[in-house]
């Protein structure tokens, strides 16, 4: 390897290092080369050794110097690229963990260091705790521990950096001591310098970078010094990060506070509305859409007391807009005034504009923002209705309780914890006599003994909730009677409870009991005979009696149920108020009715009502219960469906999409008494308007409507009809449906018919163009119906679906897919309708299928149709025939693949070029031939101008090449086998070919150039060797013809001389011998050249024309019918091959008029015919006639043109008829024949 060789390889490889080339080589092309190929100097050898190493020296430290200046330029460059990208980047990023990767990643692929990583300071473990990092970081960061203490671990040059705050480097970690703990680890990952930047000192973000270079002495003041602003940077960065962080979140906490304040309003129980200062409604919350039915979207935005119509029909102030009113004004329209600091809260009657009378309290108030400025009003509205009309009731109740309890058939009291009266009613002062009792104890109006024994059950009672006891008392007459007491606590919230109680005279019926007992008998046998389900049991649930129908009701037998706790499965909805039923049965209200379900033993659940009796001993306790039921549940059934009846109707009357008006007949006329919500939104409100007027006040000119209307209305016929609405919808053109509902209403539908007519006029039209558009179409258009089965069955096809199927519509329609496309596309396309009706959405794909019309490929696009329920219920497809586009896109493909082959592999260089200038191909060739180190996929996209450029230096005159290669392009004429020379010494032969399209039209040209050097050389070596043998061979011939001409004269002479008639004959044969010897040395003569030049394109009609002016035709046509610019590779002789056989026709073709040359194709060949009208060729020397030596004349004619042909594989043959004329066929192979036309 030489010192150039060896420079490439060192540049090849990317080395900067300084080269000097010292060599004994002294010539200028060497030393240009070297300085080229990349040398700092070249020094030559020689001279005064002293001069000469002195200038090595100095060279040596020239080119070490420059090369650290490049470096250092080079690393300054890098820097502040770092600091742009970072910059940039700090910009850019919004989060710290990016920032930090963002930063570490330009440090080390802009920047050029081994690796860089950042740390955060962690003041809880004094350390600093690595957060990013990049480079070659091969776990080193996972064996270091960097203290922030003045500690072995923390005197490092980042401890040291972080703890005194201020950077810190050393360019020789394997020399520094301060390394010592970490120095292995580093110098094994190639770390031989380390510097290390502190930033955000004193904040929750101090930290620093640490960076290590791959050279010793890579850190100085200017470098460190940039990067230091880099960690300045950094801090800046950091500090605004968290501002941007701070921001956002206030941000956020804003935009809640205002979400959570709109929740607030919109969930609070109370009807609420805000309003501006300008009076617009800037919130209406959900509440007083349920009160009003107005939605907010209606509401938000408006002003002008649009707030008070949902209340009061019109616009006019309300409490929101009395605020700052006198209390006196304000009692105008509200009463119950309370101001309660800056908020007013009143109470007003009215009746809403659906008739409907309310009480309302209005709480209302100023809107204050954050700033404490009133932004607007703020109104809170309840419906106290009820409560109102509660505290109505209460106080009706308390003096019908007062009433009631007077009315009471026993004595009820209410007392105190310290057992003194507050109530008893009047049936207790009718008992025992005593007046004054509310204020007074028991043991003021008892004896001491039954007065104890009360205030014992008192306290029991306050104990246990509630007691029964039976007490023994002496009226005022003297009488001592039995009474059941009942006694319970009375519970108040903040207050001491009280003891209420009713005492139930029982004397006359513990008198009675024993007349019950006498008369049981007597009740069961009745109760037998009811219908109704009759039972008797304890409270612990132990059947003791059971009638027939009680047993044949749960299908169980009477022993089965007397003696045990039977009780029939009870849903657990009704368990409870079953149990509560019970006990609310008590002494004074021993008897009441419920209704409950149960479940059969069959799991049917069914409605019961029973009346159940308590019975109470003397004591007061439930000694056992009587019930009598019946099965309630087809009642139920029947009043469950009337209710969800009339609901229903009410719902589907109300959301009817119709306007639906209802009238009364009354006096032979027809009140309108109700509209629903349509008619309203139909009419605009003036439906409600018309509220109570009669048929005949609206329609007072149209006496024949309502003369309809009577006749109709007794006969319950349906009246339908179409008319100009002269009210409701004053213009328009309205269809009324009025039907009679018994026994005096009709409900009449009506609906605005004047869009609709428009739109099915329109939509007549857009039908027919549809239609059109349909059936004119070029793509075919199908429709699916989607069934439930998952089959898909043909509705609708267009004609251009026959055209690309073949299948007609008639065949089609009303035939499944499965039935239509065959397999494989089948499955394929079953798939595809699918998945088009399962992701709702256009699917397309290319399938290719077979049909009767062959193959089809075709782009396949599937839309769903779905209703408004959201199901698929149609699918319509497109078919877009691409079946040529494809067969022609595959065979371009195939063209270009080929071609792409052909160029890569020949040795010709091949450039082409599009019309406006760019390179679209160009092969390895082109590129050797010119000596371009690129890629031809690299020259691809570049201009035909950059490339003249670049290859005019190879040229030996540029300047006359550019100006030819331009004068090509702008004549756009073709060039065959132009030849031009290199400055290297080589020949180059090219071709320009312009490329048109179909219509004639340029869109390029290509360039075709191979190297013909050896083959010149080797062309001219063999024309100076056919030269000489040319030579040699005329020389020779020369002299031949000299001595035969000698030997023919002295053979005539001696013929003179020896007259005997057998010396004659021989010398007759010597002679003729003589004879031919010289007519063979003139046809060597003339075809002396065949074989000697080589091959070339020639125009075969020319040469025609040529042969016709060389050859006597005695008045013989020519026909020269062969294409202008058909071109052939052939001998230059090939001109004899016509002379020939023209020759031959006028010679030996007899009495001969015409002779025609004409071409055709046969088999991939082309062959020129050439026919005359003479005798023809006998049919046994169809062959004979191109042997050597054969025929009349020399017989070297039509052999020697065989031989011409055959140099370039073109072959000749007779193939005439005897008799009808000579007809030879030239036969072309291919590459052997061209059109220059074509060309």
């Amino acid at each position: 390897m030489d010192g150039i060789e060896f420079l490439k390889r060192v540049r090849a490889s990317g080395d900067t290092v300084p080269f000097i080339l010292f060599t004994g080589r002294g010539r200028e092309e060497v030393a240009i080369q070297a300085i080229n190929e990349g040398a700092d100097f070249y020094i030559q050898k020689g001279g005064d050794p002293r001069s000469q190493f002195a200038e090595l020296t100095h060279k040596i430290r020239t080119a070490v110097e420059n090369h650290r200046t490049a470096e250092k330029i080079q690393s300054l460059n890098r820097l502040y690229s770092v600091l742009s990208a970072t910059n940039r980047a700090m910009v850019r990023i919004r989060t710290k963990d990016e920032c930090f990767s963002e930063i570490c990643r330009v440090l080390v692929e802009t920047g050029g260091f081994r690796m860089a990583w950042i740390g955060l300071a962690d003041p809880e473990r004094k350390t600093i705790r690595p957060v990013a990092s990049a480079g070659h970081v091969e776990g080193y960061l996972d064996r270091i521990e960097i203290s922030t203490e003045d500690v072995p671990r923390g005197r490092g040059p980042t401890g040291t950096a972080y703890r005194e705050g201020r950077y810190t480097y050393t360019n020789d970690i394997a020399g520094d001591p301060s390394m010592a703990l970490w120095r292995e680890h580093a110098l094994k990952r190639g770390y031989l310098a380390i510097a290390a930047f502190p930033f955000a000192l004193g904040t929750k973000n101090a930290g620093l970078i640490a960076l290590y270079a791959s050279v010793t002495g890579f850190f100085d003041e200017e470098i460190v010094g940039l990067l230091d602003e880099l960690a300045v940077d950094i801090s800046f960065a950091l500090k605004a990060i968290d501002e941007e962080a701070d921001r956002r979140a206030a941000e956020e906490s804003i935009r809640d506070l205002e979400c959570r304040e709109a929740d607030l309003i919109d969930f609070l129980p109370d009807a609420t509305f805000a309003i501006d200062r300008a009076g617009r409604i800037i919130s209406w919350n959900r509440a007083i859409e349920e009160m009003t039915g107005v939605p907010a979207a209606e509401m938000l935005g408006r002003g002008d007391y649009e707030y008070a119509v949902p209340f009061y029909g019109h616009r006019r102030p309300i409490l929101i807009d009395l605020t700052s009113e006198s209390d006196e004004v304000i009692a105008r329209s509200y009463e119950h005034i309370v101001r309660e600091r800056g908020t007013l809260i009143a109470d007003i009657s009215l009746t809403l504009p659906t008739g409907e009378p309310v009480v309302l309290m209005g709480k209302a108030g100023p809107l204050y923002n954050r700033q404490g400025e009133i932004i607007g009003a703020i109104e809170s509205i309840r419906d106290i209705s009820e409560r109102k009309r509660v505290e109505e009731s209460l106080r009706e109740s308390e003096g019908r309780f007062a009433a009631f309890m007077d009315r009471l058939p026993v004595a009820a009291f209410i007392k105190d914890a310290q057992f003194t009266n507050l109530f008893v009613n009047r049936h207790m002062e009718e008992i025992f006599g005593a007046s004054k009792w509310v204020g007074r104890s028991v043991r003021e109006l008892f004896p001491e003994d039954a007065a104890e024994k009360m205030i014992e059950d008192d306290r029991r009672t306050l104990e246990e909730g509630c007691r029964t006891a039976i007490e023994s008392l002496v009226d005022k007459n003297g009488e001592r009677r039995i009474f059941e007491t009942h006694k319970f606590r009375i519970d108040r919230e903040n207050k001491p409870p009280l003891i209420g109680g009713f005492a139930v005279d029982i004397t006359d019926r513990k008198r009675a009991e024993d007349a019950v007992r006498e008369s049981e008998e007597q009740y069961r046998n009745v109760v037998e005979d009811q219908t109704e389900f009759v039972c008797r049991f304890l409270p612990d649930g132990t059947h003791v009696f059971v009638n027939d129908a009680y047993c044949r009701y749960f299908g169980v037998n009477r022993d089965e149920i007397l003696g045990h706790r039977f009780r029939p499965k009870i849903p657990a909805g009704d368990r409870e108020r079953l149990d509560r039923f019970f006990a609310s049965l008590t002494p004074e209200h021993p008897v009441d009715t419920i209704e409950q379900r149960i479940v059969m033993p069959d799991g049917a659940v069914h409605w019961q009502r029973w009346s159940d009796r308590a019975i109470f001993d003397r004591s007061g306790t439930i000694v056992e219960y009587q019930s009598v039921g019946r099965d309630i549940t087809e009642q139920k059934e029947t009043q469950a469906a009337l209710e969800a009846s009339e609901v229903r109707f009410r719902e589907q009357y109300q959301n009817n999409p119709l306007a639906i008006f209802t009238w009364r007949h009354r006096d032979g006329d027809f009140v309108l008494v109700d509209c629903n919500r349509a008619a309203e939104i139909l009419t605009g409100g003036r439906s409600r308007d018309c509220l109570g007027k009669t048929v005949s006040e609206l329609y007072a000119h149209r006496s024949d409507l309502l003369s309809e209307i009577r006749e109709c209305f007794p006969e319950r016929t349906l009246i339908s009809k179409e008319l100009v609405s002269e009210h409701f919808l004053p213009g328009r053109l309205i269809h009324i449906t009025a039907a009679f509902v018994p026994p005096d209403l009709i409900m009449v539908h009506m609906e605005d018919n004047t869009r609709r007519r428009q739109e099915e006029q329109a939509l007549h039209e857009n039908e027919q163009r549809l239609a059109s558009i349909y059936n004119t179409v070029g793509d075919a258009i199908f429709q699916l119906a989607v069934e439930p089965d998952g089959q898909y069955r043909y509705t609708s096809v267009n004609s251009a679906f026959g055209r690309t199927t073949g299948l007609p519509s008639e065949f089609v329609i009303g035939r499944t897919v499965n039935e239509i496309v065959p397999e494989p596309s089948l499955s394929g396309i079953l798939e595809k309708c699918r998945q088009a009706i399962e992701e709702k959405a256009v699917v397309s794909w290319e399938e290719t299928s077979v049909y009767p019309l062959g193959k089809v490929t075709g782009e396949i696009r599937i839309a769903p149709i779905v209703d408004r329920a959201g199901t698929c219920t149609h699918l319509i497809g497109s078919i877009h025939d691409v079946t040529e586009r494809k067969r022609a896109g595959d065979l371009a493909r195939t063209a270009a693949q080929r071609l792409d082959t052909l160029l890569s592999n020949l040795y010709a260089g091949v450039l082409m070029v599009s019309e406006d200038g760019t390179i679209e191909q160009v092969n390895r060739a082109w590129c050797d031939l010119y000596a371009l180190p690129d890629s031809p996929e690299s020259l691809v996209g570049s201009t035909s101008e950059e490339m003249t450029n670049r290859i005019l230096d190879v040229y030996a005159s540029p300047s006359d090449a550019l100006g030819r290669i331009r004068e090509r392009v702008a004549e756009g004429s073709p060039v065959k086998g132009a030849e031009i020379a290199l400055r290297d010494g080589r020949i180059a032969m090219g071709d320009y070919i312009p490329i048109v399209d179909v219509d004639g039209k340029r869109q390029g040209r290509i360039w075709h150039f191979q190297d013909i050097t050896e083959r010149k050389r080797g062309e001219e070596a063999l024309r100076q060797a056919n030269s000489k043998l040319k030579l040699l061979f005329h020389i020779t011939r020369h002299d031949i013809t000299n001595q035969l001409s000698v030997l023919m004269g002295y053979l005539t002479l001696l013929e003179e001389k020896l007259p005997d008639a057998e010396s004659i004959d021989y010398f007759g044969k010597v002679m003729t011998a003589a004879e031919r010897i010289s007519a063979m040395l003139q046809f060597t003569k003339t075809y002396e050249e065949i074989g000697i030049e080589a091959p070339v394109w020639q125009d075969c009609r020319t040469l025609v024309e040529t042969a016709k002016t060389q050859v006597p035709l005695a008045g013989v046509e020519v026909k020269n019918s062969l294409p202008a610019g058909t071109e052939v590779l052939a001998d230059p002789l090939i001109v004899k091959v016509w002379y020939n056989l023209l020759e031959d026709s006028v010679r030996h073709g007899g009495e001969i008029t015409t002779i025609r040359f004409s071409m055709r194709e046969s088999g991939g060949d082309h062959l020129i015919v050439y026919e005359d009208d003479g005798v023809g060729v006998p049919a046994d020397q169809k062959e004979r006639i191109f042997e050597r030596g054969f025929g009349k004349n020399t017989g070297f004619g039509l052999f020697l043109s065989r031989e011409v042909l055959g140099m370039t594989g073109i072959t000749i043959r007779e193939t005439g008829r005897p008799g009808e004329g000579a007809r030879f066929e030239v036969a072309i192979p291919k590459g052997q024949y061209r059109s220059a036309m074509r060309a």
